[in-house]
């Protein structure tokens, strides 16, 4: 019989669904990093009339203020470090930078509680529904006056006319401009070369070259395009308050294709025959000198360029 009440307390004990542990760090409290991603990856917040942000909503493609907020700050960080990187900002420089760039941010957030409270009365008055939050926000008087500040998040917040431009031209010294000019030259250098890279590989559809050949072309394409851009350095935007313009609006890092798309090109069509029987064979030369016919006859830009002899 105790054997029987024996088996049977322990197959009840089996059967008894046992007790769910803590998972480990279930009760840890979550950190800042964690909350900083859960409010930079949110998902945008769809437009609704009955609540009070939509104007938030509207000028920040859906997202909240706490968003908006924490991207711009990353943003100005970014920026700031930079320019630290370019020309070793004192830490005097950085910490002005980054206040002059909150300051920005600041107004910008300003401006756009001004705006609800100059629309408030009118939005309250006409939206009742979704659709007539729809109606009053593409209003060309309602548009007028989002637009500039639509602009303002897209583009930056640190544009002309703010704080942080007057900061950073005020404040950045001879030396330190003079360092960003270097950096932006052997940039500038780096791009022409893939340019010129590039180009090669293309005249290599139309003649094999060796390694040889290939790096006395490169050479040679380079020797040129030096001694058409010497005379041009009187004129070049290297002038202190045009690159600090550059700087101020985040110029430096754009490409400048205009002046490098056709310069290989450029350059090969002034190789004479005498140039290119120095380092390419009969057959090679009689090649290039075709595709130099090709090139002007193709490109308008080259039309103005003399034959080579």
């Amino acid at each position: 019989m105790a054997t029987a009440f024996a088996l049977l307390t322990l197959r009840v004990t089996l059967c008894e669904e046992p007790a769910k542990a803590n998972p480990p760090f279930a009760n840890k409290p979550k950190i800042e990093a964690d909350v900083a991603n859960d409010i930079v990856f949110e998902a945008a917040v769809p437009l609704d009339p009955r609540r009070e942000d939509w104007l938030r909503s509207e000028l920040l493609s859906g997202r909240s203020e706490v968003w908006a907020r924490m991207q711009a700050e990353r943003s100005l960080a970014q920026r700031v470090s930079e320019l630290q990187i370019q020309c070793q900002l004192t830490t005097d420089q950085s910490t002005k930078l980054m206040l002059a760039g909150r300051g920005d941010i600041a107004k910008y957030f300003r401006d756009m509680e001004d705006l609800y409270s100059e629309l408030k009365p009118a939005a309250t008055e006409e939206i009742t529904s979704r659709r007539d939050l729809s109606s009053f926000l593409v209003k060309p008087e309602i548009q007028a006056k989002l637009m500039p500040l639509k602009n303002r998040w897209r583009s930056g917040l640190h544009g002309a006319g703010s704080l942080y431009q007057g900061v950073v031209k005020q404040m950045l010294t001879s030396d330190q401009i003079d360092k960003i000019v270097l950096q932006l030259q052997q940039r500038d250098q780096l791009r022409l070369t893939e340019r010129m890279m590039t180009f090669i590989v293309n005249v290599e559809k139309s003649m094999p070259l060796t390694s040889a050949q290939r790096n006395k072309l490169l050479l040679k394409l380079e020797s040129i395009h030096a001694k058409d851009v010497a005379s041009q350095k009187s004129v070049e935007v290297l002038a202190q308050a045009q690159l600090i313009n550059r700087i101020v609006m985040e110029e430096l890092n754009q490409s400048p294709e205009k002046d490098y798309r056709h310069a290989p090109m450029i350059a090969a069509m002034k190789l004479r025959q005498v140039d290119l029987e120095e380092f390419l064979d009969a057959e090679q030369v009689k090649t290039m000198i075709a595709l130099q016919r090709h090139w002007r006859l193709n490109v308008p830009l080259l039309n103005s360029l003399e034959e080579s002899k």
